[in-house]
């Protein structure tokens, strides 16, 4: 396999370039996979000629998913796991790999949104149980993915952030630490494996007409914040989903090889990422797509 050398400006994320082409196909494993986002993903990996290991907590979704995907042609394994149980992620990480190999391709969208209300207000368990869900589950997804597809030399890693990440989100505050954990747990971990042939990111999606957003009306204007919640109301009311934009991000994502593509937060919807194959210059910035402090300018 080709590899790619250039120079690495002082602090640009990962430090190192790649050094291992990515896949065309080969075997992916999708976590989080039996709704929204996560089922979308699968069906196109599935309809591209990917071998797919899909993994979630509902199990019977599951299945049925991967049940209908396979008799239309695709490869397609279902295996149940929690990423807040170290163990289930163990067992994902081996089952998957029996069956297809070593994955190529790893696609983390497993999250939740956690308790709706002000700080002074949501119970501590709730609010700790998204922190092990979001931080905990990536932190043990990653650890295992180091293990399993380093040794390997290449491979893609898409990590689910959220708009959470970037900005305040009152009465989402388990959300909003968490996303912002996520994206800074990618920056680090992109570093740590620079040089493996191994890249790392991730993607804030966009709105997404998903359960999750329903989850969120549902809760009611008392206790999330009134111009979000509205906001939420306008998306529902006119369609809005920027799903396709999500899976067409993760797509080039995994199968694109640019010096400096990794260790970034790429918005699907606002950033420029579909112009970077023929120009890459953007990403020659260390800082651009990431979680910084601005300072005033001179």
């Amino acid at each position: 396999m080709a590899a790619v050398s250039t120079t690495t400006p002082r602090g640009t994320p990962g430090t190192d370039p790649v050094t291992a082409e990515p896949p065309q196909t080969g075997h992916a494993l999708l976590i989080g996979a039996s709704r929204g986002l996560g089922e979308a993903v699968a069906r196109h990996l599935a309809a591209t000629g990917w071998q797919v290991t899909i993994g979630a907590r509902s199990a019977d979704r599951l299945h049925a998913i991967a049940a209908e995907l396979t008799a239309a042609g695709g490869q397609v394994h279902a295996v149940t796991v929690d990423v807040a149980d170290a163990d289930s992620v163990a067992h994902l990480f081996t089952a998957a790999t029996e069956r297809f190999g070593v994955p190529l391709g790893l696609v983390h969208l497993a999250a939740r949104y956690g308790p709706f209300g002000a700080v002074s207000s949501v119970a501590a368990a709730e609010w700790e149980r998204t922190i092990a869900t979001n931080v905990t589950g990536t932190f043990t997804v990653l650890r295992h993915a180091a293990r399993v597809m380093g040794p390997v030399g290449r491979g893609r890693i898409i990590v689910l952030s959220g708009g959470g990440a970037t900005a305040p989100q009152p009465t989402l505050s388990a959300y909003a630490a968490s996303k912002a954990a996520v994206v800074r747990l990618v920056e680090t971990f992109a570093r740590e494996v620079a040089g493996s042939g191994l890249a790392v990111n991730a993607i804030a999606p966009g709105l997404l007409a998903t359960d999750m957003l329903d989850e969120l009306l549902a809760a009611g204007p008392e206790v999330v914040d009134a111009a979000f919640y509205q906001r939420m109301v306008t998306a529902k009311a006119t369609g809005e989903d920027r799903t396709p934009d999500a899976v067409a991000a993760i797509d080039f994502l995994l199968r694109t090889d640019i010096p400096g593509l990794t260790g970034r937060l790429i918005a699907a919807v606002w950033d420029p990422w579909r112009q970077w194959q023929a120009d890459p210059s953007a990403l020659a910035d260390p800082d651009a797509f990431t979680l910084r402090r601005q300072v005033p300018g001179p």
